[in-house]
């Protein structure tokens, strides 16, 4: 099973995370669920072991399961409705080790996040960040918000239609841009609005 999400945030600094899970069948219930062992590997750390629990067609994870932490078996990683042996459908995912993202609360398909969904991670100063909104293979992709952008976004950039608070001389965010945006940056039509309704 291969379970990849992608996320372009801070800077498209935070690369692709790629979870590999390997399945060593270790018990079968009486209810025809099967447990099993994984091996977890993400690219940027060292092997980890979690373990899952849930419905199972074809030695594959296949409906409502849970994938946690086999040391403390009580840390959630991934949590939510499988298919084909990958997340599919509404989920929560928190990984283990990754510096960069908390977690991801929404819909996945083929492993990917795609519909609605919500991603926390850190910025590079350290804050906690947050993506609400459409996704598409895995990719910002339509209507959402992200810190202080509220608006389209096409392959994980600002890109149409958006409202931007701002302010780069104090960060007070005194002034709101309303307007076109592309590849992330202001462009095309647009009005900057202060605070005291000034234009």
């Amino acid at each position: 099973m291969i379970f990849k999400c992608i996320s372009r945030s801070r800077a498209n600094r935070a690369s692709s995370t790629l979870l590999l899970f390997l399945f060593l069948a270790v018990d079968i219930s009486a209810q025809g669920k099967l447990e099993f062992i994984l091996g977890g590997f993400d690219k940027r750390i060292e092997p980890t072991f979690v373990k899952y629990k849930g419905d199972m067609v074809n030695g594959q994870p296949e409906g409502n399961g849970v994938a946690y932490d086999a040391k403390e078996q009580k840390t959630k990683i991934y949590q939510g409705s499988w298919k084909n042996g990958k997340p599919d459908g509404f989920g929560k995912w928190t990984p283990l080790f990754n510096r960069i993202i908390r977690s991801y609360e929404g819909n996945f398909k083929d492993g990917l996040f795609d519909g609605k969904g919500k991603l926390i991670y850190w910025d590079e100063y350290g804050n906690n960040i947050g993506y609400d909104g459409d996704w598409v293979k895995g990719k910002k992709n339509g209507k959402g918000t992200e810190g202080s952008y509220t608006g389209d976004w096409v392959d994980d950039m600002k890109q149409g239609k958006g409202t931007e608070l701002r302010n780069a001389k104090t960060g007070s965010f005194s002034e709101r841009y309303v307007g076109d945006f592309a590849g992330n940056k202001l462009n095309g039509k647009g009005n900057i609005v202060y605070n005291n309704g000034d234009k």
